[in-house]
């Protein structure tokens, strides 16, 4: 599995701003939820749509298959292939880049 880095900087201020309107109910619950939690309306908001973020990301960067499709993939990676030297040009422009998820 491959993943594009772009962790942020632990030292990255927060200075990107994002306006948003919502129903005043909807206020409301993010307010007492946040207050529940301790944190402030920002951090909670932000909490939740980073989470949100990563919940897609991660979809969308796994692919599942049933169990039969699965073996099937493998036996085909275990058999080798033939040397196609576009995709190994391909492949190297990404050096770099990808990095093994872990």
């Amino acid at each position: 599995m491959f993943q594009i880095d772009h962790t942020p900087s632990q030292s990255e201020r927060r200075s990107a701003r994002k306006e948003l309107r919502m129903r005043p109910s909807d206020e409301a619950k993010i307010r007492r939820a946040a207050s529940a939690m301790g944190l402030s309306d920002t951090d909670f908001i932000v909490e939740a749509a980073m989470a949100k973020a990563a919940e897609v990301e991660r979809r969308a960067l796994s692919t599942t298959l049933p169990l039969d499709q699965f073996r099937a993939f493998q036996a085909a990676i275990a058999t080798g292939g033939a040397n196609l030297e576009g995709l190994r040009a391909a492949a190297s422009k990404t050096r770099g880049v990808l990095h093994d998820l872990e």
